[in-house]
């Protein structure tokens, strides 16, 4: 990397968001996760075992978390150059089934949290001339009658995403093992 990378990714704790840390800090960036549970936080930061990577506790369905999460970015490591949405939950049933809880829960974090994050991160991303990755499951292209809410929900964004005048925001989609990923 030419110039020194730092990236904030939510979901950072665990499955992606973790991977895509690791990678990153093997390339030489600076990384700060950001999940909802301290513990998991901890021991995510054990795993990476690096003095490059930090942790912030925050839930980006709340704007405020998404706002301090970024400031916290730029406390510990002065930059902001990219950003990593991973944080997503899933809601498994038939449509006739979800509640509307559920269905809250889906929206607020799948597609208000990836959307208050992005606002948060957008004034550093600018000024350093930095990337959006939004990471949505291969629901989010293409839904399965088990997954009707969650593939609405990633799809919901990942049609929003067309209105963001963004050079450098990306949305990857991650595909199940059995099945090859939708480009």
């Amino acid at each position: 990397m030419a110039e020194q990378q730092v990236v904030l990714i939510s979901g950072g704790t665990s499955g992606i968001g973790l991977a895509t840390a690791r990678e990153l800090l093997a390339q030489g960036a600076q990384v700060m996760l950001m999940g909802r549970d301290e513990t998991r936080g901890a021991a995510a930061l054990r795993k990476l075992g690096s003095v490059q990577a930090a942790f912030v506790a925050g839930d980006v369905s709340q704007p405020e978390a998404c706002q301090r999460a970024v400031q916290q970015t730029l406390t510990c490591f002065g930059q902001l150059t990219g950003l990593v949405c991973s944080a997503g939950i899933y809601c498994e049933g038939a449509l006739e089934t979800v509640t509307p809880a559920q269905l809250d829960a889906v929206l607020a974090t799948n597609v208000k949290g990836t959307m208050y994050l992005c606002q948060a991160a957008l004034p550093e991303l600018y000024r350093m001339r930095g990337s959006i990755v939004n990471v949505a499951s291969d629901a989010g292209v293409q839904g399965t009658t088990a997954v009707r809410p969650t593939a609405r929900a990633r799809a919901l964004w990942s049609c929003s995403r067309g209105h963001w005048h963004w050079r450098r925001l990306i949305v990857a989609c991650a595909s199940m093992p059995s099945r090859p990923a939708i480009s």
